[in-house]
């Protein structure tokens, strides 16, 4: 709590998909869940673009309010869900129960640190006090406001919204311009993509998430063969895996950055490697770095804000 007021708590930011989120919750969730007459639901989140903020940290605040909410919540329906909101490029979260509610003069005192409200709650359900008051410092770090509605009776409904970008200014590494920019409209003309990855069933994957883009792809299997196939076709991006064997996807990103015909060329890193601070370092200046993981809808999001960076468009 106190590395958070200070303001530092380092934040990862990766980019991330709400489902997969939630689907993270539901399973540490389900063994803890005791009470057969309380139901909790995940939406399934529709037209929620990927997020590019501190995962683990957004998942903190939502296990702190699905804690409250099951915790006062004797019987019905503890409901999260997500909601996109395109004129502010932000993305809220609510979680709604049917428990025990808040009556309006208690509600401004909830994310006050230490402060408990009276509940005809059992004793050993009651807290510390700290867990909404740490979900609000938590929202502020990643640039966004807490809020609650509520009805005594009726049940609450704990929100945060949040950029779907962590601001610039508030991390030390400002999240990829190309995955965080204004979306931009479709590529009006063909494009050549080509994906540098050892791995031979991560290059059909990839492939196969971009079959339905009007796209050429090139593919190659090593670090050299890659910076062959730059020179003899000039790609309009590449999508770089980092652990390949004899010429690293670094040492790639460097030859390319050493030259001044592919310096600025646009470079997509896609790795499961969890990367250091000196790694980030010498991946400074590409386009975006994607997990393995990575969903079609971000995969394409990336390229297309790639694309429209392009000097030639």
């Amino acid at each position: 709590m106190a590395r958070v007021e200070a303001g530092k708590s380092a934040l990862r930011s990766t980019v991330f998909e709400v489902a997969q989120l939630f689907g993270t919750l539901r399973g540490m969730f389900s063994p803890l869940q005791i009470n057969p007459e309380v139901e909790l639901v995940f939406e399934t989140p529709r037209h929620v673009p990927a997020l590019h903020t501190d995962e683990g940290k957004v998942a903190q605040i939502l296990r702190n309010y699905i804690s409250n909410a099951l915790k006062f919540t004797a019987q019905g329906q503890v409901l999260v869900q997500a909601a996109y909101d395109a004129v502010s490029d932000t993305v809220t979260f609510e979680v709604q129960d049917t428990g025990v509610g808040i009556a309006p003069e208690d509600q401004p005192r909830l994310f006050q640190e230490f402060e408990q409200l009276d509940h005809p709650l059992p004793q050993h359900t009651v807290g510390t006090g700290l867990g909404l008051s740490l979900a609000k410092r938590l929202a502020e770090l990643l640039g966004g406001t807490v809020g609650v509605r509520s009805e005594p009776g009726v049940g609450s409904v704990f929100s945060v919204t949040l950029p779907r970008c962590t601001r610039a200014d508030t991390t030390q590494d400002a999240p990829p311009p190309a995955l965080c920019a204004p979306p931009p409209p479709p590529a009006a003309q063909p494009r050549t993509l080509l994906i540098i990855d050892n791995s031979e069933t991560d290059r059909y994957l990839l492939r196969t998430q971009l079959r339905a883009q009007p796209w050429q792809i090139l593919e190659a299997d090593s670090g050299p063969r890659g910076l062959a196939l730059i020179g003899e076709q000039r790609p309009d991006a590449v999508l770089l895996d980092l652990m390949m064997p004899g010429m690293t996807g670094f040492e790639v990103f460097s030859a390319l950055r050493a030259e001044p015909a592919t310096r600025d060329l646009p470079v997509i890193v896609v790795t499961s490697k969890i990367l250091n601070d000196g790694e980030l370092q010498r991946l400074e200046g590409v386009r975006a770095i994607l997990p393995k993981s990575v969903s079609a809808a971000a995969l394409i999001e990336t390229l297309l804000r790639s694309f429209s960076r392009s000097p030639e468009s």
